[in-house]
């Protein structure tokens, strides 16, 4: 009888987590997609440009895609060997590998998104937004002029725009930051502390949601062991 109810508890638990994977997986793929398709895969908007290891966590659109899909796969074989009982070792043996990966990428993202929110200061991370703002003025600037509508700001950073006029002549000396547009904003704000306000309303929950299902995944691993 006691073994009877400690299976039903491990299939429970194993069940719940496979609901995870799947509203999670669920979760990060359209984001994924609503971000690579309206934001340019990052998080306000910026055409991302260089190969740096900020650009490339910031740039989260295509990742958020690809672990959104693996999350739902391996929510899909969570519940076939939930419904089916397991289908013998070979089985549980390669969704126990796939469950120690997603630990992995969890692990991963809890500390990526740490560091984010720890080094929003850092000039690594300034020099990467500011160079991905000068990219898209020059290749997009109706995305710099959409940027500052919504967070009321000119320029990236304070006074960066200070001698330009909202609708910028060919010889502005600071035409690299300071997209032509039409309505007039205050020169003296640049958009780029609103810009790290915006990461870390991003970037720390995600720490904190990847910590908390790094946890219950790895207990996940142990408990497919007792199905």
């Amino acid at each position: 009888m006691a073994k009877h109810e400690r299976n039903r508890a491990v299939r429970i638990y194993h069940g719940f987590v496979a609901l995870l994977l799947l509203l999670g997986g669920g979760a990060l793929l359209g984001v994924g997609i609503w971000l690579h398709v309206t934001d340019n895969g990052g998080p306000v908007g910026l055409d991302y440009n260089n190969d740096s290891f900020f650009d490339l966590v910031i740039h989260v659109g295509i990742a958020a895609m690809i672990a959104g899909s693996f999350l739902i796969l391996t929510g899909i074989v969570s519940l076939i060997t939930l419904v089916r009982n397991c289908l013998g070792v070979t089985f549980r043996v390669i969704y126990v590998l796939m469950g120690l990966v997603i630990f992995i990428v969890l692990v991963g993202a809890t500390v990526v998104s740490s560091i984010i929110v720890h080094n929003k200061d850092d000039l690594s991370v300034r020099d990467t937004l500011r160079s991905a703002w000068v990219h898209t003025v020059s290749r997009d600037p109706d995305v710099i002029c959409r940027i500052e509508r919504n967070l009321e700001c000119r320029g990236f950073l304070d006074n960066d725009c200070v001698r330009c006029t909202s609708v910028l002549d060919d010889g502005c000396a600071e035409a690299t930051t300071c997209a032509k547009c039409s309505d007039t904003r205050d020169p003296s704000f640049g958009c780029y502390s609103n810009i790290i306000r915006d990461f870390n309303r991003i970037f720390l929950p995600s720490a904190i949601v990847a910590a908390v299902l790094a946890l219950i995944q790895l207990v996940d691993v142990f408990v497919t062991c007792a199905l």
